[in-house]
């Protein structure tokens, strides 16, 4: 089994691949989404006596084809606050369109994967447990997304909640201004569901097509100040391909430290290592104020 440098992402045994020359399979990292352009990462594993980032080469060829045809080669753009980059488009992905993605570097082997999009989540009810208005300072809210189901929709879904509040604050010169500030909510549920790498709640949908989970609200009593003049709970839900949530659900099982247990992290690219899945998503925004 060998693992890619890149923070332990992927995982894979494959007994295909000589892993005497294995600093040089190509890796290939990307999660495409709907309505975004895309961003790869394409690195060169480390040797096992090799520091420092990972090698992202400025000279790979990453070409992008969308439902069969051409859809673009992706240009090399260098990160500003890092040593490495990534490969973007300047399109954007559609839903439910299938795109396949090749990168080739020097005499390497050419990796490749596919994925389709799928479409956006469809809500038909969201619930709540408890009236906003009979949340306690510190407590814990169930809520209840019912989704569409059809032939292009995943069953794998991801959740992630924020505050989304505007507060008056008066500044060092003494003016009244209108200050917006966001709060990440934490979810959890009875064990049917996990944190992706993300802080994304992730799970697969349930027969009835209901995603269920609990929200941690804390210092809630600071809404009721006068100087907060807008709060919205706003929630981001995502449709996962099969590979998207098979790839967190198993770099979830990987050792937390360099001496835990080791695990198979999911991995598609043929030819090389890596991951390349698709999301699509939509969002949802509940104005309590």
């Amino acid at each position: 089994m060998f693992c890619t440098p890149i923070l332990m992402l992927s995982c894979i045994q494959d007994y295909d691949i000589d892993f005497d020359n294995s600093d040089k399979i190509l890796t290939l990292n990307a999660e495409i989404s709907d309505g975004q352009p895309v961003e790869v990462l394409i690195a060169l594993p480390k040797k096992p006596n090799q520091l420092g980032d990972f090698f992202t080469p400025s000279d790979a060829e990453v070409i992008l084809y969308e439902n069969g045809e051409l859809f673009e080669q992706l240009s090399f753009k260098q990160s500003t606050d890092t040593s490495f980059g990534v490969y973007i488009s300047e399109k954007k992905i559609t839903p439910e369109n299938s795109y396949t993605i090749e990168a080739t570097y020097g005499g390497l082997p050419m990796i490749s994967a596919y994925q389709k999009v799928p479409s956006e989540p469809i809500i038909r009810s969201f619930t709540f447990g408890k009236e906003f208005s009979q949340i306690n300072n510190n407590d814990t809210l169930p809520v209840k997304i019912g989704l569409v189901s059809d032939d292009f929709y995943s069953k794998y879904i991801a959740v992630f909640a924020y505050w989304d509040i505007d507060v008056e604050v008066t500044n060092e010169n003494g003016v009244t201004e209108l200050q917006n500030q966001t709060y990440r909510i934490d979810a959890f549920d009875d064990g049917t569901g996990f944190r992706d790498y993300k802080r994304n709640w992730v799970k697969a949908l349930s027969p009835t097509n209901d995603f269920d989970f609990n929200l941690f609200l804390t210092s809630t009593e600071n809404f009721k100040s006068d100087s907060v003049k807008s709060i919205q709970l706003i929630f981001f839900i995502s449709a996962l391909t099969e590979d998207g949530y098979l790839y967190r659900e198993t770099y979830r099982r990987r050792g937390k430290d360099n001496f835990g247990e080791p695990a198979i992290i999911h991995s598609n690219i043929k030819n090389g290592l890596g991951i390349f899945s698709a999301t699509s998503s939509i969002r949802k925004k509940f104005k309590l104020k």
